[in-house]
Order: structure tokens, then sequence, then C-alpha cells
């Protein structure tokens, strides 16, 4: 590392550290100040959020729904007296004398961060932040440092639901882990590197750790591989791509349409509704490391969608895993090396996995080890086979339009197995596919994506003069996004002349 890190141009860092604090609910004790009347509003969350993330069948029980403990809890909560309507007229005035009291409570309470998001605030921001500065100066009062995240600042766009997560997502679980990143970039300076590291965004660009929209990275590794095969199309003269990237836990799946990726404004993660732009990818729970279950009264057999993930299976002795995967079949069948896992780091047993995999799947199904584990095999593409056709033909397309990029760990194992019969125009395997994910952040443009809301009345027969206010709208909130990617480009050392900017628009509806 010593020898390498001078040499080094750049580094990009794409982990799970955020999401995991996330989903584990370890984040920061935030506070978060709304429209009075409006308190329960974050506990309660949106419908669709009681059952993100489970499978089809048991979204179909009622019994099986449920709302994970919120970010904030009810009781670090807080409404002040405001209300702008939807078109940004100031229905009721803030009643400032409200907000210092409240702002004590909770930081009396021992929060470590302020969140405000009132109703509206992406049309009007006035009293938001007015609360913010009252805020600020409250704690500076009180002798505290405290950050306060308004929602205005961050994410300025309509579904307040969407706005409140994302902007509490990045005062408890985005901002902590800017702490660990400059922990990283230290080490790595100290060994030399005359660089700052760029970390990979949702989006698909890498954006310095020093960010201030930071829960922009909060879904990075697998959009590296989408970035990756974009990159390596561009290259070979292919403009669609079917991205596969089969792992240990997941098989995901990403088109490139015209030598672009389509990006979601409004994804899920960690069963939140938030307001993050994400290339859009679809997943299942299906990977080499799926558990392997036969069904008690059908005598089917069952994978997954729960996965052993990096401890592989049964047969990695030091993994503490006791009911089979899809890896203990490879093993058994002889399509793993056991000798030479993780380059040799992981020493797998093959005899364990055989034992496994004869009592739980071979005797209970009448079968051979060998042709049960064959079975898992043929079931497991099957299930891939058939996911990866419906996400190309439900969005209007057909695989005969597509070049096929398969990568992740268990790429080369199973590509050929769900391609088969799909029509592919043709199916690349990249040589270093377990580390293709890691080669697309490297190949990742250095890119800031801001965006807003905006609503412009544009009547029917409208006047020259109705036309110019129209633009002059569209054309102030350009510029105050590109104020804000020039600022942060600035802080990281580039000049005005060093940007290129983008227009884009999102999404659009019409009325009328």
């Amino acid at each position: 590392m010593e020898e390498a890190s001078p040499q080094l141009l750049t580094g990009v860092y794409s982990g799970t550290a955020m999401l995991n604090r996330l989903v584990s609910r370890k984040g920061r004790k935030v506070g978060l100040i709304v429209n009075k009347g409006m308190e329960d509003f974050h506990r309660m969350g949106r419908a669709v959020q009681s059952y993100l993330g489970y499978s089809y069948s048991d979204r179909l029980h009622l019994n099986t729904h449920k709302y994970d403990p919120p970010l904030v809890p009810r009781e670090w909560t807080r409404g002040v007296t405001e209300r702008i309507d939807m078109f940004g007229n100031v229905v009721i005035p803030l009643y400032e004398h409200e907000v210092e009291p409240a702002v004590r409570e909770l930081v009396e309470e021992g929060v470590e961060a302020i969140v405000i998001s009132l109703l509206h605030s992406y049309k009007n921001p006035v009293h938001e932040r007015r609360v913010r500065d009252i805020a600020r100066e409250t704690i500076r009062k009180m002798g505290k440092d405290i950050p306060v995240f308004a929602s205005v600042d961050y994410y300025p766009v309509r579904k307040e639901s969407h706005r409140t997560n994302t902007t509490i997502v990045e005062a408890y679980a985005a901002d902590p882990s800017r702490h660990t990143l400059e922990k990283v970039n230290q080490r790595l300076r100290e060994k030399g590197t005359k660089f700052d590291i760029r970390v990979m965004a949702s989006h698909g660009g890498t954006i310095s750790f020093r960010a201030n929209e930071l829960a922009r990275t909060l879904v990075s590794g697998p959009i590296g591989g989408v970035v990756g095969a974009k990159y390596l199309g561009e290259h070979l003269g292919v403009s669609n791509i079917a991205c596969s990237d089969i792992g240990g836990t997941s098989f995901d799946v990403a088109l490139i349409s015209q030598g672009d990726f389509t990006i979601k404004t409004d994804p899920d993660m960690a069963r939140l509704v938030l307001s993050l732009p994400l290339v859009s990818m679809d997943s299942i729970g299906a990977g080499t490391g799926s558990f392997v279950r036969v069904d008690p009264y059908t005598k089917s057999i069952v994978l997954g969608p729960d996965s052993a993930g990096y401890r592989v299976g049964v047969c990695n002795p030091d993994g503490g895993v006791d009911t089979i995967t899809v890896s203990d079949c490879h093993v058994v069948l002889g399509l793993i090396n056991p000798d030479n896992f993780l380059g040799g780091q992981v020493k797998l047993d093959p005899k364990r996995a055989y034992e496994a995999v004869k009592a739980q799947l071979a005797e209970p199904l009448g079968l051979s080890v060998e042709d049960a584990a064959f079975g898992v095999i043929q079931l497991l593409e099957s299930q891939l086979r058939n996911y990866l056709e419906s996400m190309i033909t439900g969005k209007g397309y057909s695989p005969t339009q597509f070049v096929c990029f398969s990568y992740g760990g268990g790429g080369p194992l199973h590509t050929a197995g769900y391609v088969k019969g799909l029509g592919f125009e043709d199916v690349w395997v990249p040589a270093w596919a377990a580390g293709f994910s890691a080669f697309g952040c490297g190949a990742a443009d250095y890119e800031y994506r801001y965006d807003m809301t905006l609503d412009i009345n544009v009547p029917d027969g409208a006047t020259e003069g109705q036309k110019a206010e129209a633009a002059g709208v569209l054309q102030r909130a350009w510029s105050e996004l590109q104020d804000k990617v020039t600022e942060e480009f600035v802080k990281n050392g580039f000049s005005y002349d060093d940007i290129r900017f983008r227009l884009s628009h999102g999404s659009s509806k019409n009325l009328g």
C-alpha cells in the first residue's frame, strides 16, 4: 500500500456503513420540528411502508404488515403553528414565539441534531428558513453545538413524507458517516495519496465525502455495476445493455437503453420512501447464498428469500450456517474449487456440504445427492431467467434488442443457465466479474445532481408577459441549482470553467 498509494490518481469509496446504520436503527438521536397538528405523520408514515421489502405472499396477509420503529420517535417531535398552502401562499403566519421553546425542549431531551420539515416549504421556504435561523440562534444561546437540517436546504421537492424521511436520513445516518469517511481519507493521505476520496452516489456519479447532501451515497455498491456496464458499452459500441448482477444475496437487474440508464426519483430503501435520485434497478432475493429448504407439505424445493450472505453456506466451517445454500450445491457438484475460494483465504469443506445436502434435501425428496443439488441449480436459474425476461418485456422491450452483461460473484457460474432461450443479441461476462461493480465505481464521473419541484402556471391563451414570467421561474430555479453545484465543485478545488452543466427534467405533469 505504501508503494502504490503515491502513484494513485484518484480513489472512490463504496460501502454499506451508512445503509447498515439506517437499517439497524443505530443512528443519531434526532429531533423533528413540523407543523402543529402534524406531529404524528412521520411516525405513521405512508401506508406502502408497512409492506415494503415483503415477499408477494406476505403482502397478501394483513397480519404480516408491520411498521418499523420511526427514525424519530413521537417524544422527540415538536409542532409549531404556521401554514403555507400548496400554491406557496402564507395562510397562517409563523408563530415565532413557539419555535424557541420547541428547540429548547428537544435540546434538553438530548437530541444530537434537529430536522425541520414544514408543509409546502418547497413552494415557499420563508417559514422553514426562519425556523432554522431561530433554532440555530437558540442552540447558540444554550451553549450547544447541534446541527440543524432544514428540508428546503437539502431536498426542496414535493411529497412531505419523502422529503422529511430523506432529510432525517441526512441527519440520522449520513452526517455521522461523514466522520468515518474523513478517517478513511486521512489514513489514505498518511499512506501517501495526493487526493481526497470520492463516494459513489445513488444517481450514478461520484461526489466528495464533504458534499452537503451525503445521503445521496446511501446505496452505492450495485450502482457501480450499472455504471461500469455503461462505460464498457460506450467503448465497445453497445447502447442497449441488460445488466444482471448475481451475488450471494440478490439478483439485480437494470437496463441501459440508448446509452443511458433510468433514474428513479422516489425510491424506497430500508423500508422508507425517499426523495433521492437512484439508478433504476430491480432485485429479487435470489443468490448463491440463498437458503435451500424443502416445503414440508408440498415436498417442493424453496429458495430463499433469506440468505447466508458472506457466510457462504454449511460448506464454510467458520460460517456458523446450519441450513444448506445454493453454494453448498455448487460444492457438491464440483462447480466451486473448495481450496481456492476467495483465492484460498476461505477453505470450504466438501464433505460437510455433501452430508448436509443429503440430510436436508436429497433424502426428504428421495433423490441422489447429485440430482438434488442439480435440481436446486436448475430451479435458481429458472427463477433468474423468468425474472430477467419479465423485467425486460415488462418495460416494453425484447431481449433480442439487448446485449446481456452478467457479473457479480455468481455471474460466471449461472450466466449460461439463466440466459438460455432468451435470445439476447450477445452475452458478455467480464473476466473480473466479482469485482465489476468496483470497476464501475472507478469509471464513474465526478458528478453532482440536484433536484427541485416547480409548479408553473401557463394558462390557455397566455400573454407574452405570462410566458416570460413562467420562463423566469425556470431560469431562477436553474440558477439556484447551478449555484449549488458550483459551490460543491469549488469547495473541492475546481474552477467554474472545469464544470459542465446538464439540464434535465426528471418528471413533469400537465394540468388542463
